[in-house]
């Protein structure tokens, strides 16, 4: 019997296919979609939410289930002695908190991270991840490498419109009203884990918010780079063939050529919509050479 074991829900970006063959196990957040529920990572992906969400479509996300988690946990336990539970940010979902209190009724052997991570963030944790299931880390070791990168994340993100924001309860009534009538094209501040409601900035063009995102996430950098830290840039664009290029070229304007692509899981793009662009920052590590 293998000594650790990983469990990701779906927010991590994988399907249950991929994550099966890096070893992990998995568990699925539902989502209703047009009020037919769907379980992200097995019958649902973000592919499918980019080319069906209309604006008058209806999708909301579903917390795991107590039951769920439970069936999760228990087949996870019959091939491991302990297992680690990472999920969806715990600001973002009550799955975090759900696990937590099912966790105590398993005399120790689960451990629900405290995470504060999505998609992007999470995925760059995929390859220690594995090497952690490879090598049989303990758990303390593993808790030990998330949080040196659970605090610093940000990215700024660009909605195609309100709608979905609004929608799924991430601004108010008030906001969505005045947006519209203002024809708003919003910044969505994403900050460890965590969307403010009131923490929107507000231009009027799509050219106006990409130029905006992009100093902003620049500012970011050059202070984390100040501090002696490596960081990666990542571009969060889900209509790449429209935007991804217009995000490289400006970048490349302030003499940066390197951004990764990613993405979003479905998760989150039910309530951002599917449109949405945005970039965001990776924190590496301290720099070796300063230490």
């Amino acid at each position: 019997m293998k000594k650790i074991g990983i469990l990701l829900d779906s927010s991590c970006g994988l399907s249950r296919k991929q994550a099966k063959s890096m070893g992990f196990y998995f568990v699925p957040i539902l989502i209703d979609f047009d009020n037919k529920e769907y379980r992200s990572g097995i019958d649902i992906n973000t592919n499918f939410l980019i080319k069906n969400m209309k604006p008058e479509t209806r999708v909301s996300t579903a917390a795991i289930t107590l039951g769920t988690l439970k069936i999760s946990f228990d087949e996870a336990l019959e091939e491991v002695e302990e297992l680690i539970f990472i999920s969806l940010s715990k600001y973002l979902s009550s799955i975090n908190s759900t696990a937590k209190q099912l966790a105590k009724n398993y005399d120790g052997r689960v451990h629900v991270y405290n995470s504060n991570f999505i998609t992007p963030w999470l995925q760059s944790e995929i390859p220690f991840l594995r090497e952690a299931i490879k090598k049989q880390l303990t758990v303390k070791e593993i808790f030990s490498e998330l949080d040196k990168h659970k605090n610093g994340m940000l990215a700024f993100l660009s909605p195609s419109s309100l709608t979905f924001l609004y929608k799924g309860g991430r601004i108010t009534k008030k906001q969505y009203i005045a947006g519209n009538l203002l024809k708003i094209k919003p910044i969505i501040v994403v900050k460890d884990g965590q969307i403010n409601s009131e923490d929107v900035i507000k231009t009027r063009t799509s050219g106006k918010a990409y130029n905006k995102m992009i100093n902003l996430i620049l500012e970011k950098k050059k202070e984390l780079e100040e501090n002696n830290f490596i960081v990666d840039l990542v571009s969060l664009t889900m209509d790449k063939k429209a935007n991804i290029e217009l995000f490289k070229n400006k970048l490349e304007e302030n003499n940066i050529k390197k951004i990764a692509d990613s993405f979003l899981a479905p998760e989150i793009i039910a309530h951002v919509g599917p449109n949405a662009m945005g970039i965001g920052i990776i924190i590496k590590e301290k720099n070796k050479s300063t230490k």
